[in-house]
């Protein structure tokens, strides 16, 4: 709402789905691509999708988004 660029992580399903915000307008989705996605599942004892989504692969993302905002 306020225009600000974001960050979605998303698991197990299609980032469309659930993170309707285009790349365009400088949001990205941090989507697990796993052999098993998408998945319409409600509990899970593999969670692959949950373990590829890592604080560094985050991290890389994110301030690459915020390199672009302080020079646009």
């Amino acid at each position: 709402a306020a225009g600000a660029a974001t960050l979605g992580l998303i698991t197990r399903n299609r980032p469309a789905m659930f993170f309707p915000y285009p790349e365009s307008a400088g949001h990205h989705a941090y989507y697990a691509r796993v052999e098993c996605s998408p998945c319409d599942r409600d509990t899970c004892d593999d969670l692959r999708c949950l373990a590829r989504l890592t604080p560094d692969g985050a991290w890389a993302l994110l301030s690459a988004m915020l390199r672009r905002e302080t020079t646009a």
